[in-house]
């Protein structure tokens, strides 16, 4: 359900972006449309502003309504339903058939009307006017895609908005010969970018950063680094030391215990 309400609005913006059909909708109805709403159990003036998202005014024609009066029992529900909706003026004065006074009205450009009817030859007649056409189907009302037609003017309307009219391009031309800048892009001369020598900056030598006392922090490191293998030799020979007063201590005794040992066995 919310795709074909998706749908009815992307061709609504369509019908604005490229003819200019904004709310409030003016719908033309036929006897047709009316005589399938009634079988399908379908509410027109409820269900069409609910599915076009917009205030929508529903309007028919003199010939439509007697159309369907002079259908007798047959048509009396299209005719009832007909006989609720504003009536659009007919120029003519004379019975002209549904369909054609439909077409003649729809077909005036300024009141940009969508037409509601299941009469295929009428709606075959104004696809080629690029005017909307709503139908219902499988017991819903649906909004028809634009046809070809419709999409190849638009296609033209874009392009032509994109090119520059004949007014600017002499606009253009004026201010060209005014500034006296050459009109083909090959008469513009380029200059040839010069080779250029290494960055003087990048070349530099990287200066020592000195401190608040003027002592360079590589001088300072150095000097740390220096303290640190002058206290790492102390510790080493420290460490020596002990080890050799350890070892004299050993053979001492050995040699104490070695003398007593050969004295008990003499």
């Amino acid at each position: 359900m919310k795709s074909r309400y998706k749908k009815a609005k992307r061709i609504l913006t369509f019908y604005y972006n490229n003819f200019g059909f904004k709310p409030p909708y003016l719908v033309l109805v036929c006897g047709t449309f009316c005589k399938q709403a009634l079988m399908d159990k379908i509410n027109i003036a409820e269900q069409l502003p609910k599915y076009l998202n917009g205030e929508v005014k529903l309007l028919t024609t003199k010939c439509a309504i007697k159309e369907c009066e002079l259908g007798g029992s047959l048509l009396y529900g299209p005719f009832k339903v007909l006989s609720q909706f504003d009536i659009y003026e007919c120029p003519h004065s004379w019975f002209k058939g549904s369909a054609k006074c439909l077409r003649r009205a729809a077909l005036k450009q300024k009141n940009h009307f969508i037409v509601a009817t299941q009469d295929e030859e009428l709606a075959e007649s104004l696809r080629e006017h690029n005017i909307p056409l709503l139908h219902i189907s499988h017991n819903c009302i649906n909004l028809e895609a634009p046809s070809d037609n419709s999409k190849k003017f638009a296609e033209e309307k874009t392009t032509k908005k994109l090119l520059l009219s004949q007014k600017q391009e002499a606009t253009i031309a004026k201010l060209k010969e005014e500034l006296h800048i050459p009109e083909n892009d090959s008469d513009i001369k380029k200059k040839k970018k010069k080779r250029k020598g290494p960055n003087p900056l990048s070349c530099k030598k990287p200066q020592k950063k000195t401190d608040i006392h003027g002592v360079s922090k590589g001088g300072v490191e150095s000097i740390k680094k220096r303290m640190e293998k002058k206290e790492k030799n102390y510790i080493c020979l420290v460490m020596s030391k002990k080890r050799f007063y350890k070892l004299l201590i050993k053979v001492f005794f050995l040699r104490f215990f070695w003398s007593l040992f050969s004295t008990c066995d003499v």
